[in-house]
């Protein structure tokens, strides 16, 4: 067997992500998880209707899948008319204050039509009362207002009265889309257990207290585990899940893994390893190298059984398949010797094993 260019070698290790289509979001769920947001639909027309806002958690261990999902679910919702965000507050997280950070997003996202009203409002909002008042830095606050006697006092009314402005927009935002479109606003908020623990909390605290207006419903895509240690880095030794418990109105579970069950379990699961086969260009490589073939037909086999098993997250499916294709099958190709150890394949991210 000849061995193969650096062109032919085209072992895809890092393919682009994935993102959302408009008009088919979900054309590319290979592990057909729309069904969760089929269940988030269900508690947002449950809960939009409060006198409150209402906070929803999607909580599930990293690599479970919650951005894929959440991606899909915003696009498909902006797809039929709905007003929906999707905020990534990790990206925003080097941000000084996160409620100027997320209104600058709400107003700011092409993809949602607020009209053209309630956008020139917010922006009037953003460049006067909340950059004024929002920040607690009374001497900041003073040369804004280009008043050197204002005292700390002034200052804190002050910020009341801006938030209050805020909530009177907002609501009357919702109001006004609720008339055009018959429902509410949904804010996802995304990557939230990444962000540094200040701005984390803060940014769960100004939603539950200064965003609290009815007919808006945020979403929080969440390591819930990983959060509750976010808590207790600001606040220290406190019950971290009851705080939390006050934050979210409903907290709705990601599966722990891959898992494919029921009569047609083992067909779903040999699916999704021929798509991350095809998705990290093996077969292309394969068929390059015809020798290759039963190699992986029985890569196949062994990673369908794997994903079968149900104990590893999307993510590290995906991983496997990489290193697979990296250590294993071209090694064959390049008529080198190499000695794989299962426990890296099978457990990548050196999770504890017997």
């Amino acid at each position: 067997m000849s061995e193969p260019t650096e062109d032919e070698s085209n072992v895809n290790l890092a393919p682009p992500a994935l993102k959302p289509k408009a008009g088919s979001p979900w054309g590319d769920d290979a592990l057909q998880r729309q069904h969760i947001a089929s269940e988030l639909n269900a508690l947002v027309a449950d809960l939009a209707g409060g006198e409150d806002s209402a906070t929803i958690a999607l909580d599930g261990g990293y690599g479970t899948g919650k951005t894929f999902i959440l991606e899909r679910w915003v696009q498909a919702m902006q797809d039929q008319g709905p007003v929906a965000v999707y905020y990534n507050a990790w990206e925003n997280d080097s941000d000084d204050d996160p409620l100027v950070s997320l209104i600058e997003g709400l107003v700011s996202d092409d993809k949602t039509d607020w009209g053209g009203r309630s956008k020139a409002l917010l922006n009037e909002l953003l460049d006067g009362i909340l950059r004024k008042y929002t920040g607690v830095d009374a001497q900041s606050l003073r040369k804004a207002l280009d008043d050197q006697d204002v005292g700390l006092l002034d200052a804190a009314a002050a910020r009341r009265v801006s938030r209050q402005k805020l909530k009177e927009l907002l609501a009357e935002l919702v109001e006004a889309t609720g008339e055009e479109e018959g429902f509410g606003v949904v804010v996802v908020i995304d990557e939230l257990d990444r962000c540094r623990p200040t701005f984390a909390v803060e940014l769960l605290e100004r939603v539950k207290h200064v965003l609290n207006v009815p007919g808006i419903v945020f979403v929080f895509g969440v390591n819930m585990v990983a959060l509750r240690e976010t808590v207790k880095a600001v606040y220290g030794d406190i019950d971290a899940h009851q705080y939390l418990l006050r934050m979210f109105t409903r907290t709705l579970h990601m599966p722990p893994g891959v898992a494919f069950h029921g009569r047609d379990g083992e067909g779903k699961a040999a699916s999704y390893v021929k798509y991350l086969v095809e998705r990290h260009g093996l077969r292309a490589f394969c068929k390059q190298h015809s020798l290759l073939n039963s190699e992986l037909s029985l890569s196949e086999n062994f990673l369908s059984l794997v994903a079968s098993c149900g104990s590893v997250t999307p993510r590290e499916m995906e991983l496997i398949v990489s290193l697979f294709g990296q250590g294993g099958l071209r090694v064959f190709a390049t008529g080198s010797y190499c000695v794989l150890d299962a426990a890296t394949c099978i457990d990548p991210i050196g999770r504890s094993q017997s």
